[in-house]
């Protein structure tokens, strides 16, 4: 069981740790691609409050219940994440949605120190599940409820979402953690997600990476981000400011050669020197 939650974990890690270098590769004035990132930042967020949720309802009751020693002392700290980041996440869905109507670098730097502060946060969480709440899990949840918790999860998404929501969890899952996350699915239901998951986040990752195999892993801080190839809807700076730094970091031809010439004048002056000294 415990299996799935770090497939979803590992896809949360992705994910959000991409997303300052996507925040930063939009220049002032970029709507299509602030709209973008904005709207990447913003599902990838509903998937996180989707898991969350999940654990507050449905989880985190069953193990205070089965098991209050042990998960007693956990529970206030998963509580206190889960009210950390869902604050940190509605200050960060107002900032994109700010960002999406001017692209300018004021909503952009509010997207990035607004990650900045979630990402510890969030770090933390998943690693303390991993390491003290998964053994929990394997010893006091079964598995009919835990094929429950993932069913239940899956309503609480717009059914036209559900193939992007499964590419992304499956994109580094292991066969073994997607056939048991699927179990409780009918076989002719998880044959038509399966098939077609894969396909829905590859078109994804191309919008929003400029690949459909956007790296493979699990980092526990932001890494850079894979970008699109450059065009005026991509770049880093603007159009104009590009052309001035390529023509600032080109030397004339003019220079070059008269470059070439002093260092030939130099050269022919250390030999005859040496020449002189022998």
């Amino acid at each position: 069981m415990t299996n799935e939650m770090v497939m979803v974990h590992t896809g949360l890690r992705r994910e959000f740790g991409f997303m300052p270098d996507l925040a930063r590769g939009v220049f002032e004035g970029g709507r299509h691609r602030a709209g973008v990132v904005a709207g990447h930042i913003e599902l990838m967020l509903s998937l996180l409050q989707n898991h969350l949720d999940g654990e507050d309802v449905a989880l985190w009751p069953r193990l205070l219940e089965r098991c209050p020693a042990e998960i007693l002392p956990l529970v206030h700290a998963m509580e206190d994440h889960h009210a950390r980041i869902a604050t940190l996440a509605g200050e960060l869905t107002k900032h994109t949605t700010a960002w999406r109507t001017d692209a300018s670098v004021s909503h952009r730097e509010a997207v990035l120190h607004t990650l900045s502060a979630l990402l510890p946060i969030l770090w933390e969480h998943l690693g303390l599940e991993e390491r003290y709440v998964l053994p929990l899990i394997e010893k006091h949840i079964t598995p009919t409820e835990w094929s429950g918790m993932l069913a239940d999860a899956a309503t609480r998404f717009p059914p036209s979402t559900l193939p992007l929501i499964y590419g992304v969890l499956l994109y580094e899952g292991a066969p073994s953690a997607v056939e048991a996350y699927f179990a409780g699915i009918p076989p002719e239901i998880r044959a038509a997600i399966t098939e077609k998951a894969p396909h829905e986040y590859g078109d994804y990752a191309k919008r929003v990476y400029g690949t459909r195999t956007p790296p493979r892993s699990a980092p526990t801080s932001p890494v850079r981000a894979p970008h699109p190839r450059r065009s005026p809807s991509h770049s880093t700076q603007p159009p104009a400011q590009s052309a001035q730094s390529a023509a600032q970091s080109a030397q004339p031809p003019a220079q070059s050669a008269q470059s070439a010439a002093h260092s030939a004048q130099s050269a022919a002056h250390s030999a005859q020197s040496a020449a002189q000294s022998a």
